[in-house]
């Protein structure tokens, strides 16, 4: 079976659903059998013809097994991108290879290269006349480029997705039958024969390889006559759920051989092999002109001086290329992207297996080659306590037994105090990560030292908070007077109930909770909300671009929000979430103009702001700024704020009578249904987006 890369990042858990495990293993048996039944064949065809390695080195060498390259003569985009094709011209163009960025002049070449505007999905039609001849296969070259966002081959996200390719000849539809391409970088759920199984929701994807382009050649059903004036329609359906994965530059080509392969040879063998060629020298040169170059190295080898990795290859190859094992091939990949697609559905989550432990010694001197000194035993520090194991090796169920024993009250004070902190803002001692002799003495040891006891008895998380919010200290007005504000300006010895802004995640939270776009969902993979254009464009290896998630992946909880390394969104990091660089046990909550800006300006909040408006009008009646502000405050508006919330109202809605356009803009933001009457929403978000932004929304009182 073809690497899927299962095993990358170390073993995994599979979390399947209902009937899908037993699904999966039958598809499984389905693509080994026909694999096995494949190979059979193309042993027994290989002992009958000792000859033919001979025939593909002389085709090779003479070119008949070359892609001939098409220049088109028509290029459309769906979605109004500009697609320009280039003339035999010099060309900027940025690649990455042998290890640092290069840049060159590289020749056009009938290149197709998207420009303008970018969006989330399109279809390319391209139109060639190949003149007189006879073709087995469509080749589509995509081209690296540094200018591009998505992996420098697509126009944004972080990879490329061909959902489905197609072509026509005179109206009349041409099949294809099999679709290859090269392996290195292709990513794992989307396999080449992805791009011709009829389902929009599937497809050829790649990104993450370095110096070399991508390439896939597509088998036709029956070889293809052409005549000088034959037109080729080729479609590019780019359908995708990720956004903007389009593709940015590509080249069409066509071959008569029997059955070509898609790889042009190694990128980085090529960039070597070019050094002194000078500035006209390109990136994806024919190098192995229609075989792959692992099959060349094999061939150049004796047969039974093959080792298994050459002689896999050789074998691969010829039941690539053989007319006689066709069927059995396509029957194998048909199964094998079908056990493919299922099993990158699967929900998984990264394992710890068990192993034997390492040894781990003193270092003298840090001399870690020396392997004669003491041999460290794992252990808790000597002046906290020690395991009982007797002659036995600890292991980390010893560790966790300790950490919740009677003997270490550690943990218990620890999580108690943490405890603490989320309903008062701060703890019964600051020092949240650090309980001993260099942190803060707690102001009610007492109160800690009973709570810590109680929840060792039963160790019930539930139960502590039950029993924090249900104390008359928590239910405590957070309304404080002036006596007290300077007798304890910090609220340490909990006279009144705190008053603070929430965090981060809530913030998010509150504006789709209170605009009803909150999708309440629990689990499931992270989504990607609104963020800034271009977010993403400084991060390297590759070059990627922000692809937003779509439908109610918008509107999860913020908790859900993908985090790319240390790159937070930049909501979360404007309301002081930590970048996770790292371990943060106690945020630091700031008031900036920028929390502000965000809360009136940032895509999530106006579009909350115009749902909200819209459910305002629909439910409030004949007040409908009394039902929204009572909604997000929990309380009725004052004469005065009813009075300034009304005249802003007004004041918006002569505004907007004046300027529909800016009302129809306001109102669009957002993928949550447009309203009809935009003047009249357009006003209510005004209203609604101030009350959104009032300190009291985002604060705990």
């Amino acid at each position: 079976m073809p690497d899927r890369g299962e095993n990358a990042w170390g073993s995994k858990l599979l979390l399947y659903g209902p009937g899908q495990k037993e699904h999966l293993d039958a598809l499984t048996a389905r693509a080994e059998a026909a694999k096995r039944d494949l190979d059979e064949r193309a042993k027994k065809l290989m002992a009958q013809d000792a000859a033919w390695e001979k025939r593909v080195v002389q085709q090779r060498e003479q070119g008949a097994l070359a892609w001939h390259w098409q220049k088109p003569f028509a290029a459309r985009s769906a979605k109004g991108a500009n697609l320009t094709i280039y003339d035999d011209q010099e060309i900027d163009s940025n690649f990455y290879a042998a290890g640092s960025l290069k840049s060159e002049r590289k020749r056009g070449d009938g290149l197709v290269v998207a420009s303008g505007p970018i969006p989330d999905n399109d279809t390319y039609t391209v139109q060639i006349k190949p003149g007189p001849g006879n073709w087995t296969a469509l080749g589509i070259d995509l081209h690296q480029d540094e200018s591009l966002p998505g992996a420098r081959l697509a126009r944004g996200g972080d990879r490329f997705v061909l959902s489905e390719i197609e072509a026509d000849l005179k109206g009349l539809k041409l099949p294809f039958v099999l679709a290859t391409a090269i392996k290195a970088g292709e990513q794992v759920d989307g396999p080449a024969m992805a791009a011709i199984d009829g389902d929009p929701t599937t497809g050829w994807s790649g990104g993450l390889a370095e110096a070399r382009n991508y390439m896939i050649a597509l088998r036709f059903g029956q070889k293809l006559a052409t005549q000088a004036d034959s037109v080729i329609t080729i479609r590019l359906r780019q359908e995708s759920s990720i956004r903007r994965a389009v593709a940015g530059r590509f080249r069409l080509a066509l071959s008569g051989a029997e059955y070509p392969w898609p790889e042009l040879g190694d990128g980085k063998k090529q960039f070597d092999a070019r050094k002194d060629d000078g500035p006209k020298a390109t990136l994806n040169t024919d190098v192995d002109r229609g075989v792959p170059s692992d099959v060349l190295d094999a061939l150049k080898v004796a047969a039974d001086k093959r080792d298994e990795k050459q002689q896999k290859a050789v074998l691969e190859f010829f039941e690539f290329v053989r007319p006689e094992l066709q069927e059995p091939l396509i029957q194998w990949l048909k199964a094998d992207l079908q056990r493919t697609i299922l099993f990158w559905s699967v929900p998984r989550v990264v394992t710890t297996e068990a192993v034997e432990p390492a040894i781990t010694r003193i270092l003298p001197r840090a001399d870690w080659m020396n392997e004669t000194t003491e041999i460290v035993q794992p252990a808790v520090p000597a002046f906290l306590g020690k395991l009982e194991t007797g002659d036995r090796r600890a292991t980390r169920l010893d560790l966790a037994n300790w950490l919740v024993s009677k003997e270490n009250p550690l943990t218990a004070r620890a999580y108690v105090n943490r405890t603490w902190r989320e309903f008062f803002g701060v703890g019964l001692s600051k020092s949240l990560d650090d309980l001993g002799s260099q942190g803060e003495a707690p102001v009610h040891p007492e109160l800690l030292d009973w709570l810590a006891a109680d929840f060792m008895q039963h160790w019930d998380m539930k139960g502590l908070v039950r029993t924090v919010v249900m104390s008359k200290a928590y239910r405590q007005s957070s309304m404080s007077t002036p006596q007290m504000d300077e007798k304890d300006p910090d609220n340490r010895l909990i006279s009144h109930q705190s008053r603070f802004r929430v965090e981060a995640e809530t913030v998010h939270d509150i504006a789709l909770t209170v605009s009803g776009l909150l999708v309440d969902r629990f689990g499931g993979p992270p989504v990607r909300p609104v963020a800034p254009a271009g977010y993403l464009l400084s991060m390297n290896f590759p070059k990627r671009d922000y692809a937003e998630s779509r439908g109610e992946d918008l509107y999860r909880r913020a908790v859900y929000t993908q985090w790319q390394r240390t790159f937070l969104h930049p909501e979360l990091l404007n309301f002081d979430a930590p970048t996770r660089e790292e371990c943060t046990v106690n945020r630091v909550n700031s008031n900036t103009p920028l929390q502000a800006l965000d809360l009136l300006n940032d895509p999530i909040f106006v579009e909350a702001a115009r749902v909200f408006a819209q459910r305002a009008v629909a439910s409030g009646g004949k007040n409908p700024i009394d039902w929204a502000f009572q909604r997000a405050e929990g309380r009725s508006p004052t004469a005065e704020e009813h009075r300034i919330l009304a005249t802003l109202y007004r004041d918006s809605l002569s505004q907007f009578k004046a300027d529909r356009k800016a009302a129809d803009a306001l109102v669009s933001v957002g993928e949550a249904p447009r309203p009809a009457n935009s003047i009249e929403i357009a006003a209510m978000t005004i209203v609604t987006r101030a009350i959104l932004n009032l300190h009291e929304t985002i604060t705990r009182n």
